[in-house]
């Protein structure tokens, strides 16, 4: 089971149809998903799962939720592997299996200014 805020979501697994890809940098990819039904578990700080197509690449990967609307959702991921070089691949109006959003949300708070820090390598 998956939460959003105090409410159970169940988890998901659908195919949603990708409405906008750019590539916005080297190697950097943002891409919009139309998916009403993941939509609903989707929240600043979370997760989705978003499944290969290739025989070569059997497992999902986590991207991070960047923009939620009503009705889509977008990602940016950078190209480091066999997986997400697939993912650059997709055009516009194809199919791509992804989860319900997964992880641990947060609520923003109503002030002027937000910073986000982070980290990786």
């Amino acid at each position: 089971m998956i939460y959003k805020g105090e409410y159970a979501v169940e988890k998901i697994v659908q195919n949603g149809i990708i409405i906008e890809h750019n590539c916005i940098a080297t190697d950097v990819y943002s891409m919009t998903i139309e998916a009403p039904d993941i939509v609903k578990s989707a929240d600043v700080g979370r997760f989705i799962n978003i499944y290969p197509r290739g025989k070569n690449t059997l497992l999902p990967r986590p991207i991070s939720i960047s923009e939620i609307t009503d009705t889509t959702l977008t990602i940016v991921y950078a190209v480091v592997g066999q997986g997400t070089l697939e993912f650059s691949t997709y055009k516009v109006g194809e199919e791509i299996k992804i989860s319900s959003a997964m992880g641990n949300g947060f609520t923003v708070q109503n002030v002027e200014t937000h910073i986000l820090v982070g980290a990786g390598s």
